[in-house]
């Protein structure tokens, strides 16, 4: 899954963690997915990924930022 995400290959990076994720929780692999799903602009699927990893970075954050303007966007305000 690491290799395929240095080539930008996210979906094969995504369904690389998804078989490892398949016998159980992994961390790596939840981050991993997590990153693809940003890609993707899975935000929702990005944050779940990474609050299930215990991740927090620079790209989490941003994950964050974008959900919170998504949500201002639909007037959500309170959850942005």
């Amino acid at each position: 899954a690491a290799l395929h995400w240095e080539r930008r290959d996210f979906a094969a990076a995504e369904a690389d963690c998804v078989a490892v994720l398949a016998d159980g929780p992994q961390q790596r692999a939840l981050s991993i997915r997590g990153d693809c799903r940003l890609e993707r602009g899975d935000l929702d699927g990005a944050l779940a990924d990474f609050e299930a990893a215990k991740r927090i970075d620079d790209r989490v954050a941003k994950a964050y930022l974008f959900k919170a303007r998504e949500l201002a966007k639909q007037g959500d305000n309170a959850r942005a």
